[in-house]
């Protein structure tokens, strides 16, 4: 791969990656009152109702906000901003009369779909939350069409601003009205009117450089081309979005009624803790979609191929440390941050941190499929998953539980992973290098380390101080733990780095990815020239 491709991806990488720690950062903070100021009943519910919206939310947008991560790059690089002008004031006008049709349905069968799980709770914030497909929509349909141009600072920044907005709004609702559903809800759906009005300002530039003039463009022709590529992805995402939404919406339904709310509580910030690991994964995927769809538009099939190689390296280096850290210590991490009443989880986080690690390995290759309009494959592995997930959610949950519902994704997660490794390597060449292998072998090695040192690093855990109570103390005793998750994950990350460096799993293309990363982040340059020294000696000859 060229060395530009490197820096691009560096530099794209580097501000997705921020973007995701600082989301993953502040939301962890919101799921720490959450759990500890609402009680189990109410987020229980606050999540099932959002399990809901998940999987209607993939209609939403008719297929035109999946197409957007394609096309805008795409027609970017044809040089075709007329089309690509036109096909945005279609989207967003079908879109919203869609969006607001759908959440008017919503409003209105609240209670009877309420009654369908059992629970009356639930019918108050599916009310609440009907706006929100109409502002979640239109505002990552914004999100799209900047990760297109390849705006991933303001891309970064939007997210992130969702994400703070939505905390501090929660914090002030709980202390003015209290930690009820209404105010979970109510907080949750102001938040993205918020940043949607916020992202305007952001699209203003770009959209000025399309031109104004959208004439001469065969809209009938460009929407022949687009909706059913858009249409196709949708259906492929709402079968993604039924493999992670409905383990809890069966929790909810299959459980018996008394407990189903806590269980699906439990489950969610088991699950949500564990989604950590897909920080990176996420972030690479945000710029590697739009370049590798660049480079098909170009015909540069070796440099796309490079590319993934590289993209699928760099997500098994930074995310394995992380993983260990989630598969080892779930009962710690879950009584830290949650209480005792959430440590039920430990068991489920466990299994399906494993399963999206899996996943995490077929990011790229599912990414490549895409880019290169070949959807039919990814629509098959995604209808195969779903129904597997499916299947195994209703046999497993009534016998196990929550343990159920994780072993069930984490089995449609690791067969998804071996249909794209599969069909990348028939259609695109795409092949693991010797490097990625012992990368791997490496992880499974500092996996089997970290299991003995659990006894002595759990008992330190167990032994950080409480400082009485009310809120102050309570900040502060999650800032001690939060920090004792930080010790546990530079543990994990220096014993993988240390058997990444002895199998010498480096390459010259890392090296060069870790100087422009380690730029970008302002590292002075006699550091980042002592650290690219040492690795250099891991690199294979």
């Amino acid at each position: 791969m060229a060395l530009k491709h490197s820096k691009e991806m560096a530099k794209g990488a580097f501000w997705s990656f921020a973007g995701q720690a600082g989301i993953k950062l502040v939301g962890f903070f919101y799921l720490v009152i959450l759990a500890r100021m609402a009680s189990q009943g109410d987020v229980g519910t606050f999540y099932l109702a959002l399990s809901i919206f998940g999987i209607l939310s993939v209609f939403s947008d008719a297929g035109f906000a999946s197409s957007f991560s394609r096309y805008v790059p795409y027609l970017t690089g044809k040089g075709e901003p007329e089309k690509l002008r036109a096909l945005l004031k279609v989207s967003y006008a079908v879109v919203t009369v869609l969006c607001i049709a759908m959440g008017i349905a919503i409003f209105l069968g609240a209670d009877s779909i309420a009654d369908y799980f059992h629970n009356p709770q639930l019918a108050l914030p599916l009310r609440l939350l009907s706006p929100y497909l109409l502002l979640n929509t239109l505002f990552f349909m914004d999100l799209g069409f900047l990760s297109g141009r390849k705006m991933m600072k303001e891309y970064s920044v939007l997210l992130n601003a969702q994400t703070v907005a939505k905390f501090c709004l929660t914090a002030l609702f709980f202390l003015v009205i209290g930690a009820a559903i209404f105010s979970i809800a109510a907080s949750f759906v102001l938040s993205f009117l918020l940043v949607l009005l916020l992202s305007f300002l952001y699209m203003r530039k770009p959209l000025a450089e399309l031109g104004e003039k959208a004439a001469d463009v065969d809209i009938a022709g460009l929407l022949r081309e687009v909706v059913p590529f858009g249409l196709t992805m949708t259906t492929i995402n709402s079968l993604w979005v039924l493999i992670t939404c409905s383990d809890k919406i069966l929790i909810g339904y299959l459980m018996a009624p008394q407990v189903a709310a806590q269980m699906v509580a439990v489950y969610s910030m088991a699950t949500s803790l564990s989604m950590l690991i897909m920080i990176f994964p996420t972030a690479i995927s945000l710029i590697f979609f739009p370049m590798v769809s660049e480079l098909i538009g170009r015909g540069k099939k070796e440099e796309i191929i490079e590319l993934c190689e590289t993209a699928i390296r760099w997500i098994i280096f930074i995310t394995f440390p992380l993983t260990l850290v989630m598969i080892a210590f779930p009962d710690s991490l879950l009584r830290m941050f949650y209480g005792d009443s959430y440590v039920a989880g430990a068991l489920a986080m466990s299994i399906f941190t494993l399963g999206l690690f899996f996943r995490s390995l077929s990011t790229v290759e599912s990414l490549v499929l895409g880019g290169m309009r070949l959807l039919g494959l990814e629509l098959k592995v995604a209808l195969v998953c779903a129904v597997v997930n499916v299947l195994l959610n209703v046999l497993l949950i009534p016998h196990y539980g929550i343990v159920g519902a994780s072993a069930a994704s984490a089995i449609a997660f690791l067969i998804s992973t071996i249909m794209f490794i599969y069909y990348a390597r028939k259609h695109v060449g795409f092949r693991f290098p010797p490097e990625t292998l012992k990368a791997l072998f490496a992880g499974v090695i500092a996996l089997g380390l970290i299991l003995l040192l659990k006894p002595y690093l759990s008992s330190g855990m167990a032994g950080l101080p409480v400082f009485g109570t009310g809120d102050t103390a309570l900040l502060l005793a999650k800032t001690l733990r939060l920090a004792a998750f930080g010790i546990l994950f530079m543990i994990s990350a220096l014993l993988y780095v240390v058997l990444l460096f002895a199998l010498k799993s480096f390459s010259r293309e890392d090296m060069d990815i870790l100087s422009a990363t380690l730029e970008r982040a302002k590292v002075p340059e006699a550091w980042a020239t002592r650290i690219t020294a040492v690795l250099q000696r891991g690199v294979h000859s």
